[in-house]
């Protein structure tokens, strides 16, 4: 028996057969035969159109529900990535105040008007915000 090459078949399309079958009364082997689909495809196509319309609350998951979980995955991903990011750039002792406003730029937290080691020929300010236990973050150099 010779293999057929796989097809692929718009929504559109898979809606109206799911439709068609429903109203039709025959039985999914007498729907394929006629439609020249396998049994396999058909019951695939059912299976989701059926979830859909019960909506159990207990049940699967239905289409909307599925998309909705798969954009709030993405969402989740994006915002703990920036939340890695931004706890990498705050301090985790006080001792480490030095090493944060370096990473940002600043070399050290020098008081205004002081010359910074970085490529900054000229004085800086840095910005730097008071946290709690005495630990300060920078923003980084600003031209004086």
């Amino acid at each position: 028996m010779e293999r057929r090459t796989r097809r692929k078949f718009a929504r559109e399309y898979k809606a109206e057969v799911v439709n068609l079958f429903r109203t039709s009364g025959k039985t999914v082997a007498q729907f394929c035969k006629e439609r020249d689909l396998t049994e396999s495809v058909l019951r695939n196509w059912l299976r989701p159109s059926e979830i859909d319309k019960k909506k159990n609350p207990h049940g699967p998951l239905t289409t909307e529900e599925r998309a909705e979980m798969a954009r709030l995955r993405r969402e989740l991903k994006t915002v703990t990535m920036e939340r890695d990011f931004l706890k990498k750039l705050q301090p985790s002792s006080p001792g480490a105040h030095d090493d944060v406003c370096a990473r940002l730029g600043g070399g050290s937290c020098l008081p205004e008007g002081a010359h910074g080691p970085g490529p900054w020929p000229v004085p800086f300010r840095a910005s730097c915000i008071p946290h709690a236990k005495g630990v300060t973050t920078c923003a980084g150099p600003t031209k004086a």
